[in-house]
């Protein structure tokens, strides 16, 4: 179930992984998301690190279960984009601003720079369980046109 604010803001939940993005890391994020906030497709965009080549072989949308069998063989994920979706037609169009993209999405998760989780979502559930899960985590929540976006 998607819970959406009213008002159109967006949570940052910022988790720094102390195995510096390793694939046991990534699925175990992406596992904890995905308890909280189901979702059947992802969108995936600049794959960057160290034994990708499982997920830089595959189609640019794919199952979700897909993905979190080709991550379990990432070595390190320097930098990634995971745009989950339950549509394809909900993500049209990868070139758009990263706030357009994400706005499209149940949830957008980002590796950066091999050290942090970017999670962004509307779902008030979910951060309550990421923080759970993670204590190390920082959060805001506001609209998604005032963050900034590492590159």
């Amino acid at each position: 179930m998607k819970v959406v604010n009213c008002n159109n803001l967006w949570y940052q939940v910022i988790v720094q992984d102390p195995n510096a993005l390793s694939g046991s890391s990534i699925y175990s994020f992406l596992k904890t998301i995905l308890t909280f906030e189901p979702s059947t497709l992802v969108a995936i965009d600049d794959i960057e690190g160290a034994g990708i080549s499982d997920l830089k072989s595959i189609n640019n949308i794919i199952e979700v279960d897909i993905l979190l069998e080709a991550i379990k063989h990432v070595v390190q994920l320097d930098w990634g984009d995971f745009f989950f979706i339950d549509n394809k037609k909900d993500i049209a169009d990868l070139k758009k601003s990263y706030p357009d993209i994400i706005i499209s999405t149940k949830f957008t998760v980002r590796a950066v720079d091999d050290t942090y989780f970017y999670l962004y979502t509307q779902n008030k559930y979910l951060v309550d369980g990421i923080k759970l899960k993670y204590n190390n985590c920082e959060i805001e929540h506001k609209s998604l046109q005032e963050y900034i976006y590492p590159e």
